[in-house]
């Protein structure tokens, strides 16, 4: 980050100004000015924005010359239509960086949430911001109209989906107060995640609970199932244990297909309220829209969000009679689990009430089968 602080008003500005061809300047700007505010997320907060925004922008330049953009970021670096617009030495620079398993591959830890925010250097967004800046050189070089850049449709209409969804459980802004209360240990990201709700800053909110969410996820996946060794490990095949897998209802383990354990933990219910806004493909999917940049972070409705929350929150409420077996499993505090019930969230609402499946074919109850409310559980869990 150095390097931009050192930068006079009008460098910066010309820095600013390479920046125009992905159509957000002015909110990298603002990135940027809450990287110097210094806030505990500010890092990682940048680094969802600026992969997803690089993403979704060479997804326009692959357009100048190319019919469909591929879904996967790996793949879009392996187009011959961008290497013939950007050149070679780029395209392999931002492969290792954030486009393979095989390289640093930044786009996919940030993103499917595996380092905490104190984890990642302010040096890998300057890096980020350099590489914006580089191919608006480029572009400006070989002489390519930014304003000329096709413009991506949307493939999830996102209004649309959070209208469905509106409604199903209550809104964060009625308990504002009580939400701005919270105050307990290894609370950073949840946090940010409620601070940025509250302020409105919808899009900011979304991306960070969605990695918070698959992790604690894949927590829970891999103690079930009990191998913890790929908790914290990418295959150059796999990448990673997706969610894809996480809620699969069978898993593939070294002695063939044997059943997934999740169901039986957190029950159908909850497996299903998180295929419908996760990994149907009628339905949403939207950690793959917003990380693969097909959405735009500054404009998603408050509903979605709200929805996504209160779902991470049924999770947490589910889990509350089940932790015993997660802490018991646990070895050398490879996994700590933190529960706090905030009696005052949520106060009085139910969250149990009847939710249709909007992107499955039935119907279902987001509870246990004794009709247990949801009051407010939020947790917090650490891998040491």
């Amino acid at each position: 980050m150095a390097v931009l602080k050192e930068a006079g008003p009008i460098a910066l500005q010309q820095f600013w100004d390479l920046c125009k061809w992905t159509n957000k300047e002015q909110e990298i700007k603002e990135q940027y000015s809450v990287l110097l505010g210094g806030s505990p997320t500010a890092v990682l907060e940048a680094m969802l924005f600026l992969t997803a925004l690089i993403e979704h922008s060479l997804g326009k330049i692959f357009l100048l010359h190319g019919e469909t953009v591929p879904s996967l970021l790996r793949d879009l670096l392996g187009t011959q239509e961008l290497k013939n617009i950007l050149g070679s030495t780029p395209i392999v620079f931002m492969q290792v960086l954030i486009g393979t398993p095989l390289g640093m591959n930044l786009r996919n830890i940030v993103w499917h949430g595996f380092p905490r925010p104190e984890e990642i250097k302010d040096h890998f967004v300057t890096t980020l911001l350099i590489t914006v800046a580089s191919i608006g050189e480029l572009l400006e070089t070989q002489g390519v109209d930014i304003c000329q850049l096709p413009n991506r449709t949307p493939v999830v209409n996102l209004p649309e989906c959070a209208e469905v969804l509106a409604g199903c459980f209550p809104n964060i802004h009625d308990y504002q107060e009580q939400v701005l209360e919270l105050n307990q240990p290894h609370s950073t990201t949840w946090d940010a995640i409620l601070q940025h709700y509250i302020e409105r800053r919808y899009g900011t909110s979304l991306a960070l609970v969605l990695p918070h969410l698959e992790q604690l996820l894949r927590v829970i996946f891999c103690t079930v199932n009990n191998c913890q060794v790929r908790l914290l490990t990418a295959e150059t095949t796999a990448f990673y244990t997706t969610l894809d897998e996480i809620l699969a209802p069978t898993i593939v383990g070294a002695g063939g297909t044997v059943v997934n354990n999740m169901r039986s933990l957190l029950g159908d219910s909850i497996i299903e309220l998180l295929e419908d806004m996760l990994t149907h493909q009628a339905g949403p999917r939207v950690r793959d829209k917003l990380s693969h940049g097909e959405c735009d972070l500054l404009n998603i409705p408050p509903a979605l969000t709200n929805h996504v929350i209160c779902v991470a929150l049924a999770l947490m409420c589910r889990l509350a009679n089940t932790l015993v077996v997660l802490s018991s499993t646990a070895e050398d505090g490879e996994i700590e689990v933190r529960i706090s019930r905030l009696s005052l969230f949520i106060l009085g609402h139910t969250c149990s009430g009847d939710y249709d499946l909007h992107f499955h074919d039935r119907c279902f109850v987001v509870v246990s089968e004794e009709g247990h409310h949801l009051t407010g559980i939020v947790a917090y869990y650490a891998l040491t």
